[in-house]
């Protein structure tokens, strides 16, 4: 089978990878403190215009504003 490398993070360490077959993972149990997860989803399936109606500020035009976006909502659910 497979080995797993374990990856030891470090206080506010995070990391992102895709879940599909070649990144197989597992999460163990904490035994102190408190797990902080953002699960989130991606498609390479170009949204809708319209959906873009729906948001506040319309869509992101730099990678500026997407990052801006992207730290709003860890911001957010941070607290």
């Amino acid at each position: 089978g497979r080995k797993m490398n374990p990856f030891e993070l470090t206080r506010g360490a995070a990391v992102a990878f895709s879940s599909g077959w070649e990144n197989m993972h597992e999460v163990e149990k904490i035994t102190s403190g408190t797990r902080h997860a953002v699960p989130c989803f991606f498609t390479t399936s170009p949204a809708p215009e319209t959906a873009y109606d729906q948001m506040k500020l319309g869509k992101p035009q730099t990678d500026e504003d997407v990052t801006d976006d992207w730290i709003h909502l860890l911001l957010v659910l941070s607290y």
